[in-house]
């Protein structure tokens, strides 16, 4: 299984660390505000509303997450492990969209609290980039059946493809 690296974010004056999805990653996205240090084009696009499942009533992911922590237990949908407190670097990387987001995939259910569950970092990067194999060798090792994920993906994909 490939190991979740961590590096120290390289903006200035920051000392957050951060779990590197990949070699171009330089910051966090921690207080520092540092995610690139080239300046972006303002956007000629205007976004389209959000026309999907809203069941708590936000207007962004980061509501929805501060609205899900606190109603749900800090602890991981998968292993029961705790997790970390908000206000850490890591604390957004906590909750994973069981069904993936994007465009092509299910952006109907993006802002929907039960497509949104609470695992640890390392978990959720089992889910999003390593194999079968990979989480199947993490439960193993930490007595947890990730079956569970796979059910709750199998049932909500039921309830996306009826809506």
């Amino acid at each position: 299984m490939a190991e979740l690296k961590y590096k120290e974010c390289r903006a200035e004056g920051c000392t957050n660390t951060f779990p590197q999805y990949n070699s171009l990653q330089k910051y966090c996205s921690g207080s520092c505000g540092s995610k690139s240090t080239k300046k972006k084009a303002p956007s000629k696009l205007i976004p389209k509303p959000y026309s999907g499942i809203n069941d708590l009533n936000v207007d962004k992911e980061i509501e929805l997450y501060h609205k899900i922590w606190d109603m749900r237990d800090h602890v991981s949908f998968l292993s029961g492990k705790p997790l970390v407190s908000k206000g850490s670097s890591f604390w957004h990387n906590q909750f994973a969209h069981v069904l993936a987001k994007g465009k092509a995939k299910y952006p109907m259910f993006k802002l929907y609290s039960k497509n949104i569950i609470l695992l640890t970092p390392e978990e959720h990067n089992l889910l999003d980039f390593c194999s079968k194999d990979d989480r199947d060798k993490y439960g193993l090792r930490n007595r947890c059946d990730w079956n569970k994920v796979v059910n709750l993906i199998d049932e909500l994909k039921e309830e996306y493809n009826n809506q």
